[in-house]
Formats: C-alpha cells, sequence, structure tokens
C-alpha cells in the first residue's frame, strides 16, 4: 500500500543526520562551500585611513573658499603611493601628493582630488574647497575588529570568499561534503561508448545521478552498474558500508523477476523505511536504513528518476548539509496551457514557468521519455483526484 508523499518524506528525514565532521581548504577550493566557523574581524578594515583617490592630501582649512577664479597654492612636500605610508606630515600651507589606497598622511584632514587641481608638482593650485575628511575612507569603514564577519553554516560565495581573503585567511574550516554511493542495475543496460546489441539500451540514469549529485555538492565515492543479482549489491553495500552518508540506487524496485532491491534490503539487513508512494512518476520507490545509511532505491524509468531524485535525494541532502540552495522551491502560478489526464495520484508534469505562468512542454511525456525534460525549468504538481485541467487555471510547481 502507497503512502503520500509528505509522509514518506518524513520517514525518510527522521534518518537523516546533518554532517558534523569538518575539514581545512584552501580558499580557491572553498567557494560554495558551507562554512564550519564562525569568522570574527582579526582587525579593523581598512586598517587605517586611506584614500579612495588620486589627488593631494591637505588640510581642510588651508582650502577654505577655494575655487577657479581663486586658487588656494599649497607646496607639495612629498608623494606617497598605496602600500607605503608618508614620511613626513601635512603642515599649514603643504600637501602631499597621494594615490588612491594609500594612507592619509599624519596632519591631513581630507583629499582634494587631481582633477579639482593643476597637477602641480612642486607648488599645486586647488580650485575647490572640501570639508573636513571628505574623500577619506575612515579606518574601519568596511567592519571593524570583534565584527562577526561570517556565521558558522552560511554559504561561502564569491564575497565570502574575499572578506577571507581580507583578513589574511589562506585556510577555511568547511564541513565535508556528504560521501555518496551510487548504483544503477539492469542486465539490459549499456554503458555509453560500449558496442551496443538489440534489446539493450544505453544507461542515461546513473548519468543523471552522477550530474544531479554532483550539482548538489555531494561527493560520489562509487559509480557503478551492476547485473541484476541480488549478491553483487550486497558486496557493494558491504565494501563501501564505512564511507558513505547516503546510498541512492536506481532499478530494481518494482514487483518482477529482476527487481532486486527488496532481496538486497533482506539479505544486508537494510530496515525498510517505505515501499511506493502515491505519486507519477516513481511511485516504486523503496527506501531504507543500513545501519545509519539512509538508502534511496528510485525506481529505473528515466523520468521517474528526475522526479524521485528532486523530491528526496535532493531534499535529503539539503538535511544533511544544511545548505539552503537545496531547499525545495514552490512558485504559484497560472496555467498557460491544457492537462486533458486525469490524475488518481499526484502528479508532476513536465513544464516551464516564466513571469507567473507555466506551460506544460511539448512532446512525448511517458515515463521512459528524457529528452523533453532537457527543456524543463520545473515540474506541474497535479494533487491527487484531479481532473483535466484547463488553461487560466491557477496551479503549484516544483521548480528544479
Amino acid at each position: 500500500m502507497s503512502i503520500s508523499y509528505e509522509e514518506a518524506l518524513g520517514l525518510l528525514l527522521d534518518k537523516v543526520n546533518q554532517i558534523a565532521y569538518t575539514e581545512s581548504v584552501d580558499l580557491v577550493s572553498a567557494g560554495g562551500r558551507i562554512i564550519a566557523e564562525k569568522l570574527v574581524a582579526p582587525f579593523d578594515q581598512p586598517p587605517f585611513a586611506r584614500s579612495p583617490l588620486d589627488g593631494y592630501a591637505v588640510r581642510s582649512s588651508d582650502i577654505a573658499g577655494a575655487s577657479r577664479e581663486k586658487p588656494a597654492k599649497l607646496t607639495v612636500i612629498s608623494e606617497v603611493v598605496a602600500g607605503y605610508e608618508a614620511d613626513t606630515a601635512v603642515e599649514t600651507g603643504t600637501a602631499i601628493r597621494i594615490m588612491t589606497g594609500a594612507p592619509i598622511p599624519e596632519g591631513a584632514d581630507c583629499v582634494i582630488m587631481q582633477e579639482d587641481t593643476d597637477y602641480g608638482k612642486d607648488t599645486v593650485e586647488i580650485y575647490k574647497s572640501a570639508g573636513a575628511w571628505q574623500n577619506i575612507c575612515e579606518q574601519g569603514e568596511d567592519f571593524r575588529q570583534g565584527d562577526v564577519l561570517i556565521q558558522r553554516g552560511e554559504v561561502l560565495n564569491p564575497a565570502c570568499i574575499g572578506v577571507l581573503a581580507s583578513v589574511g585567511r589562506a585556510e577555511v574550516t568547511v564541513y565535508k561534503k556528504p560521501r555518496v554511493l551510487l548504483l544503477s542495475t539492469g542486465d539490459e543496460l549499456l554503458l555509453p561508448g560500449e558496442p551496443t546489441r538489440r534489446g539493450a539500451i544505453y544507461n542515461s540514469n546513473l548519468f543523471v545521478l552522477q550530474a544531479q549529485l554532483l550539482s548538489w555538492g555531494a561527493e560520489i565515492v562509487y559509480a557503478g552498474q551492476i547485473s541484476d543479482n541480488p549478491e553483487d549489491v550486497v558486496e557493494i553495500f558491504c565494501k563501501y558500508q564505512n564511507q558513505v552518508d547516503l546510498i541512492v540506487t536506481t532499478g530494481g524496485v518494482s514487483v518482477g523477476k529482476k527487481d532486486i532491491m527488496h532481496d538486497v534490503f533482506r539479505m544486508s539487513d537494510i530496515e525498510r523505511i517505505f515501499w511506493r508512494v502515491d505519486i507519477k512518476p516513481g511511485m516504486p520507490i523503496l527506501a531504507g536504513d543500513y545501519m545509519g545509511i539512509p538508502v534511496v532505491a528510485l525506481s529505473g524509468n528515466p523520468f521517474g528518476v528526475v522526479v524521485t531524485s528532486q523530491l528526496f535525494v535532493r531534499t535529503a541532502l539539503c538535511k544533511m548539509t544544511g545548505d539552503p540552495r537545496l531547499e525545495m522551491k514552490w512558485r504559484d502560478a497560472v496555467l498557460d496551457n491544457e492537462y486533458s489526464k486525469k490524475s488518481k495520484a499526484r502528479r508532476f508534469v513536465r513544464s516551464k514557468y516564466a513571469d507567473g505562468y507555466v506551460r506544460i512542454v511539448d512532446g512525448a511525456n511517458g515515463n521512459g521519455t528524457l529528452s523533453t525534460v532537457c527543456h524543463c525549468n520545473c515540474f506541474l504538481d497535479i494533487p491527487a483526484g484531479s481532473g483535466a485541467l484547463r488553461a487560466g487555471e491557477k496551479v503549484a510547481v516544483l521548480m528544479i
């Protein structure tokens, strides 16, 4: 007997634990990872007041009322560039040539951009007045010592990587990626590159799942194609049991002669969490607990794999990693074309969403059809018991 998606998902997530182990990685490798420490600013940034432009560091009192008609004339006593400090202080009647990023010299309280001067070398005419601290980036303008810059559990986006670099960190502690064992079963399956034979098909499910798992931040410990022999699957499970956080399989979950995953569960003492969920496609999904490792066994039909991996595997990884990018994104929409089938079970239909409207994609939509999924960015979520849908109806979609 099948159960609802929400009930099945709840049962699965009860067996999923958030990953607690960490590793230290360099900044080049840290992008997109989940930080496992709180980053506190060790110093002010910038650590000194600096100039945001090329110009002259002066005292505001020396240029009060300056204009092109009545310029202020000052003696240029030095020059300072980024990375160095001025070798003297600004005194009354003097200026120091300053470049972008250079520390503000002692005695100066403003910077005049060079475009408002005559670019003088020994003396400079200044054609504009400025108030105290004008055109100065103050010390600590970005952040102050002791500020919390990044909280534990945040995704390290490019700006976060820049902040880490700005405080001198060469490495950062992140949560390890979830390690996934991936298997595809089926005597009829060929790997890409192998010669074709009558009655056989190329294995797309293995590669769909690999691509999805990698895009969801997982590390694939082993990805293999196994014959319809339960002993072979049990051997692989046993070999990698201490190396993975999640096991995902495709094929062998229905009730046919070669639906071997039920035997695998029995032979491996895997606690069955559920079997069969009231959804289409992918209804015969099987889930279990293998000595603390969640096992998600998907059906073998390609569209079912795409849908149920989004509904179950992605959500399990979201809890496992705490990564907000993996959260399910549901949207309300208006249906742009009709759907003539009745839906006894909850049904997910390949569709494309844009600007508040969703359109069911053209072409074949059978469970074994994968090509039309290439043109989708969502699934139309049709509740169980629905009749035919008409254009203009309000519907819900799951973004993918």
